[in-house]
């Protein structure tokens, strides 16, 4: 990795990379659990799934949960990505398909997590608790997803999972001047103290995004971004505007048990569509491909906030190839 402050992108009209993105590591950890009960869940899987991981993780390895779900990050080092499921009432054989991804330090502790998620289905899901089958579980080496035993086996742990500078050092032509923004979950985010029921526009959202990198990267907070860089990322994400929205709220209240109180969750979920200067485009969309691993707005570890950024033009489906434009539900 090049020792100096930033990264040279390909392009010379475009910005740099923070090379504080290369100490950023993800992994992802891929499983399917097949249903065999019947079951009642909620219209959105995320408060569920956290749940048995959590009871799972903290009866093997106390270590392990301190540092998922007792964390003093302000940024806990892990998100979930739950099923992709509406359904309350699931029939027993059904699949399904969710991610952990874990962050730095947190990577550490990858085969507790397997563990965790092996026995998550003993411990039952939703209302009938009921059981399921673990079908598989991968983890992955940049953009592949590879078996435990192939993760686990490498002595370098450095070659697990995905480095974040890696979204920055791929080139991206500057000729795609649109692209779309799919929420896949509820997206909670707040602007001027308060939960915004609108899509908000993208120099919030970049705004948000490196407070989440701050957040996981403290020691990073006084020189992850010169203030000339931060200056320039936002006026070209300012230039990048709404062509077009769809979106709706979707709220629901979950009992916790941990609090013992109705707990009410919400969030956007829908598509946003942007348009803008291929360059100015090509500038941000580095940024929110990485913001597909690490998520935006509040109850991340509860599955909120997963986007996918996708665009039909020809060029940025040839960068789509290289390990730079992974996604975590398309690897």
């Amino acid at each position: 990795m090049m020792p100096i402050a930033s990264i040279p992108l390909p392009f010379t009209a475009m910005l740099t990379a923070p090379a504080a993105l290369s100490s950023m590591r993800m992994l992802c950890l891929r499983f399917v659990h097949e249903l065999e009960d019947d079951a009642d869940l909620d219209i959105f899987k995320g408060a569920v799934w956290h749940g048995v991981f959590g009871l799972a993780l903290k009866s093997i390895d106390d270590a392990a949960f301190a540092c998922l779900f007792e964390s003093v990050k302000r940024v806990p080092p892990w998100r979930l990505i739950p099923p992709r499921n509406e359904q309350t009432f699931i029939r027993a054989g059904t699949q399904l398909s969710a991610s952990l991804i874990l962050f730095n330090d947190a990577i550490a502790h990858a085969p507790a997590c397997a563990t965790a998620i092996s026995q998550m289905g003993d411990y039952g899901f939703g209302l009938r608790r009921s059981t399921a089958r673990l079908e598989s579980i991968n983890g992955n080496i940049g953009d592949k997803l590879v078996s435990l035993r192939t993760l686990f086996s490498h002595s370098d742990p450095a070659v697990c999972g995905v480095n974040a500078i890696t979204f920055f050092i791929n080139p991206i032509e500057p000729n795609v001047g649109k692209f779309s923004m799919k929420l896949l979950s509820p997206m909670s985010l707040k602007h001027e103290g308060r939960i915004q029921r609108q899509p908000l526009p993208i120099d919030l959202i970049i705004t948000r995004l490196i407070g989440r990198l701050v957040g996981l990267l403290p020691s990073m907070e006084d020189g992850f971004l010169s203030t000339e860089q931060r200056s320039n990322l936002q006026k070209i994400a300012a230039s990048v505007r709404i062509a077009k929205a769809n979106t709706r709220w979707l709220a629901w209240e979950r009992y916790s048990g941990k609090q013992k109180s109705s707990m009410l969750f919400g969030g956007l979920v829908g598509e946003v569509c942007f348009e803008g200067e291929p360059i100015d485009v090509s500038n941000i969309l580095p940024w929110l491909k990485l913001a597909e691993w690490l998520g935006l707005g509040s109850k991340t570890t509860f599955g909120h906030g997963q986007i996918a950024i996708e665009t039909t033009q020809a060029p940025y489906q040839l960068y789509r190839q290289h390990a730079s434009t992974l996604s975590p539900q398309a690897i």
